[in-house]
């Protein structure tokens, strides 16, 4: 349904509803003793298709549900799921058209079977999904007694449930283990896989949490590798150049010593390739040296800074891939 000039011009659907409601109307060759209700029934149901033309679709689910507790038939019951469908009850929509399809085989109604099949066919893709799992590191003790519930209704592990689109809180608790919180937020067709951890219980010197946090927890903390590893290349630097020096130089005074015996030599140029490489010998074995240094140094400054801690996986991972969403946490 849909404004038009300030006038409200109708939808193909919303004549459907109605088309289809009003064959739900009751005879007027009901039983002396049903009177009185077949007549409500045929009211709310004219509230209702007056609310649908209004566009007040919440308020018109309202009269049909009204009308189906009255008498149920499966026409009355695709009527209900079409108004829910137009108001945002996805999954409400869906239960109704599954018990239209299911009334309409029983009675041989072929129209509303046809029509709530490809009601079906039409909502299961726009319908959200929300699959609870939990890891590896749960233990076997604590798998076993997991509870998870969405909205405050439990659920089963390991399989989706469907809701309607919106916001929703999955919460997962075991023994002696704080409870697992978190809200969520997911649009038409969107699909979320809970992930949960288990950590260690609390002290049993603390308190219990008076109610669970559904704020995510900072992650434990990385420390940074910028800094040691500038200086760790500082230091490997240092020390291939004096390797380098030292390997250089070992090999210009070896060759002067070879040609001059003894502690005087004759050749001024010998006598200067040797001091040379001696003096590069030094200088190598000195820059090996402080290499080694400022390597030691820059592994110290990491595991003061907490290189070897373990981070532990507490806060909100979330790993995007199209509509598929992966929450990770821990309880």
């Amino acid at each position: 349904m849909s404004r038009r000039g300030g006038r409200l011009a109708t939808s193909p659907r919303l004549l459907a509803i109605v088309a289809i409601a009003m064959a739900t109307v009751p005879s007027a060759h009901a039983a002396p003793g049903d009177a009185d209700r077949s007549r409500e029934r045929e009211a709310l149901f004219q509230q209702g298709v007056e609310r649908a033309a209004a566009g007040d679709w919440g308020e018109a689910v309202e009269r049909f549900r009204e009308v189906v507790k009255i008498r149920s038939s499966p026409k009355a019951l695709y009527t209900l799921g079409e108004a829910e469908e137009h108001a945002g009850q996805l999954v409400a929509a869906r239960q109704s058209y599954l018990a239209a399809l299911g009334a309409a085989r029983t009675a041989g109604s072929r129209d509303v079977i046809d029509l709530a099949t490809e009601a079906l066919r039409r909502i299961d893709p726009r319908l959200p999904r929300i699959s609870v799992r939990l890891d590896d590191r749960v233990s076997a003790a604590q798998a076993n007694d997991a509870r998870a519930s969405i909205d405050g209704h439990s659920v089963a592990l390991d399989s989706p449930i469907v809701v309607d689109p919106g916001d929703h809180e999955v919460r997962v608790e075991a023994s002696q283990t704080p409870p697992f919180v978190r809200k969520v937020k997911l649009m038409e067709g969107q699909s979320i896989d809970v992930v949960v951890a288990a950590l260690e219980p609390p002290p049993s010197t603390l308190p219990p949490p008076s109610k669970p946090n559904p704020e995510p927890v900072e992650a434990s903390h990385h420390p940074s590798v910028l800094v040691p590893l500038v200086i760790g290349a500082s230091g490997l630097a240092l020390g291939v150049t004096g390797i380098i020096l030292r390997v250089g130089g070992q090999s210009d005074y070896d060759t002067a010593a070879a040609q001059c015996p003894g502690s005087a030599c004759s050749n001024g140029a010998v006598a200067a390739a040797g001091n040379d490489g001696r003096n590069r010998l030094i200088l190598g074995t000195g820059l090996m040296a402080a290499g080694g240094v400022v390597l030691t140094g820059a592994g110290v400054y990491w595991l003061l800074s907490g290189g070897l801690a373990t981070p532990v996986q507490a806060g909100t991972a979330v790993d995007g891939t199209g509509a598929r969403l992966v929450l990770r946490g821990a309880f």
